[in-house]
């Protein structure tokens, strides 16, 4: 996902080649990346920020906005944008949320993701996939023997698993099986109060977010071969390029002939010489017979032995093979070709990414959803407020539709206003998603009295005017 599989190429190709073909074949050509172009044409949840509402009709405007606005001030929806396709690709994503209070008073989100291999998780048996103790792998400041400090790896493990008696404390890992305390180096001392819900029921402070709902905590394997299709494009890509560069030519030969004039040349100077001659269309190479006693000297040329063309036909149709193990239907991919180095990429169309955003909503729902929960457990316990904790209910816009598609759905939507079969407040809700039917009226009513407001009133009738129209009525 991040470009650091250079060395899972060099692997694959190991086991794949000779070690004289394989350092023939030169580096590895990285230029294309269909595991991380997948998950990023379907990662459109945050291309715009969601819209967030509270449930009740009871929750005031500053209740149901200070919590999504606070989180959307501190860049949750455009570190979003980057955690889904993290999640996608990994098939499971923790968000960790800490609040800590600025100078000014005010509480500061952070939002930190952390990936499934950095966290070993249980879950309980009773209630599967959902976390009750994790221990998750960070890197710390501990003192030194020399008064300084290093960083170190540490465990943060955390438990709710009995909730009276919930648990959080910092270990050393000496061996597999022996752990050592050192919560007190760290000022930790039991389970901190922001850490639980107006309830007084532990909590804790990290969401895990799931790409597919499943009985499981993790589920790393799902896409297994979407990654082993991205190494197999890096070693036949790098084939490719082995042949355009070194075999998509006429091998000339010759028999009993040498070239007149050759030379030694040593040219990276290492002391491995070979004969050379120049060729040019401007100059003329003569041969020399190596046996003057008869012989049939001959010179002549191969046929190409691979069309780089027929290659890359054949790793476009692999590439296309790997959509369909992500779940994208081939035939709503575009390709987008180039020249040799600059690589394969897809293009997804709109549909197939709606599609995918209806797939994926309810699950980065329950997150988002939980996390916004977490930003006001915490935010309540520091400063003693009382903004809601549930009840947060998030709205996607993803994929912007084109002009035509909004034509498209303005006209449909007053066909079925004509017909009969809609209201207002359906049609006006279809146009603006994740509005709320209360503030749908309310548009609708301001709009109305605006439009009433506007109209040019009747022109004045003048008693002139009134004279005369009495006379011709007469």
């Amino acid at each position: 996902m991040y470009g650091e599989h250079y060395d899972d190429v060099i692997k694959r190709m190991a086991l794949q080649l000779h070690d004289v073909r394989r350092e023939a074949w030169g580096h590895p050509d990285m230029a294309s990346n269909p595991f991380k172009a997948v998950w990023t044409a379907l990662s459109t949840l945050y291309d715009r920020a969601p819209t967030v509402t509270l449930r009740g009709a009871d929750a005031s405007d500053e209740a149901a906005g200070y919590i999504p606005e606070l989180a959307e001030s501190e860049g949750l929806w455009q570190l979003m944008a980057r955690a889904q396709r993290d999640c996608l690709a990994l098939r499971e994503l923790y968000i960790f949320v800490s609040v800590s209070i600025g100078d000014d008073g005010e509480p500061v989100p952070v939002y930190e993701p952390v990936y499934p291999d950095m966290v070993v998780a249980y879950d309980d048996p009773a209630n599967p996939g959902v976390p009750v103790e994790i221990f998750r792998a960070r890197e710390r400041e501990v003192p030194d023997d020399d008064g300084g400090a290093r960083l170190e790896w540490l465990w943060d493990h955390y438990s709710v698993r009995d909730p009276d008696a919930p648990v959080y404390r910092i270990l050393r890992a000496e061996s597999a099986e022996d752990h050592v305390d050192v919560s007190a180096l760290f000022g930790v001392n039991g389970w901190p109060d922001e850490w639980r819900d107006a309830r007084d029921r532990p909590v804790l402070p990290g969401v895990l977010y799931h790409a597919a709902q499943t009985p499981y905590v993790y589920d790393p394997y799902q896409t297994r071969e979407l990654v082993e299709g991205t190494l197999n494009v890096a070693v036949l890509r790098t084939f490719v390029a082995h042949v355009a560069r070194n075999s998509a030519w006429r091998q000339r030969y010759s028999v009993d002939v040498v070239p007149a004039g050759a030379g030694i040349a040593d040219e990276n100077r290492d002391g491995k010489s070979r004969m050379s001659v120049v060729a040019d269309p401007a100059t003329i190479i003569r041969f020399l017979a190596t046996d003057r006693d008869g012989a049939n000297p001959q010179v002549g040329t191969f046929d190409v032995p691979v069309v780089p063309a027929e290659l890359w036909a054949y790793i476009e149709g692999y590439e296309r093979k790997l959509l369909a193990e992500a779940g994208i239907n081939p035939a709503d991919a575009m390709a987008m070709k180039g020249d040799p180095r600059s690589g394969y990429a897809l293009a997804v169309s709109r549909d197939s990414q709606r599609e995918a955003q209806r797939r994926y909503e309810p699950q980065f729902r329950r997150g988002d959803q939980a996390v916004l929960g977490l930003t006001a457990m915490m935010v309540n316990r520091l400063l003693g407020t009382d903004y809601p904790e549930t009840g947060y209910r998030v709205t996607y816009h993803g994929v912007p539709q084109s002009a035509s598609e909004r034509a498209a759905l303005r006209q449909h939507l007053l066909e079925l206003l004509d017909a009969g079969l809609i209201d207002p407040v359906s049609a006006y809700k279809q146009l603006h998603p994740g509005m709320t039917d209360a503030t749908a009226i309310a548009e609708l009513q301001r709009i109305r009295a605006q439009r009433a407001a506007l109209q040019d009133p009747p022109p004045p009738t003048s008693g002139t005017d009134q004279e005369v129209s009495d006379v011709d009525d007469v």
